[in-house]
């Protein structure tokens, strides 16, 4: 079999300088009739191998939501030292999340509170914020900026002040309210990150206006 076979009636008679060839190499033919993947005499690649069109994959699971006793009281968090690859960026890489997973359970938390050099930035699945007074604060770089993160802001705009910039961790310590959001959570209220109790330890009257301001923005949409 002639190399050209494997790569249409456009392939060149010989193969590539990268796959191993040279100027002075033309094709080979093959006596043995089963194609050997390892050869150096056959290409690495060929158009005619490759599937055409663009697949698309859907993987369907449950919806697992908080439970409402989670909406009222809240829940908490741990802490991690980690930094995702291309925070921007909504990717399936949730491996670092994954190995947290038993610590998490372990500790009685919901979500896992990622931190770096210092810095609050997000959730391993959730934006963070936190209420200092009137003021709502979100970490602004970094992170992944979520829908729902993104409608938080916009309804919170009328009555709060709003600040997106860097948070430091010390930071919870001095918050009067936290929350975390995303699509499956809605607006999650924080009472304790790691040994730490937020506010009163309960569920701040800020919080409760936003879950309502939310609620009725999503009914009316």
């Amino acid at each position: 079999m002639d190399v050209s076979e494997l790569g249409g009636s456009n392939s060149p008679s010989r193969l590539p300088t990268f796959l191993g060839g040279s100027t002075s190499q033309t094709s080979r033919t093959r006596t043995d009739p089963t194609p050997n993947p390892c050869s150096t005499h056959l290409p690495l690649f060929s158009p005619d191998l490759a599937p055409s069109g663009t697949l698309l994959f859907i993987l369907v699971e449950p919806a697992y939501a908080p439970t409402p006793i989670q909406y009222s009281k809240g829940v908490k968090l741990i802490t991690h030292e980690y930094m995702r690859y291309a925070p921007e960026a909504k990717t399936t890489n949730y491996i670092e999340a994954v190995k947290l997973q038993k610590e998490k359970k372990k500790q009685g938390a919901f979500e896992i509170l990622y931190t770096f050099n210092g810095n609050i930035f997000e959730c391993a699945s959730s934006n963070f914020f936190l209420f200092k007074g009137k003021t709502l604060v979100t970490a602004k770089n970094s992170v992944l900026p979520g829908i729902t993160r993104k409608t938080v802001l916009t309804i919170a705009k009328p009555h709060f002040n709003i600040e997106e910039r860097e948070v430091s961790f010390s930071e919870i310590s001095e918050a009067d309210e936290v929350f975390i959001t995303g699509a499956n959570k809605k607006i999650l209220p924080i009472v304790k990150i790691g040994n730490i109790v937020i506010g009163s330890g309960k569920v701040g009257e800020q919080t409760k206006i936003l879950q309502r301001l939310f609620d009725e923005y999503v009914s009316a949409w």
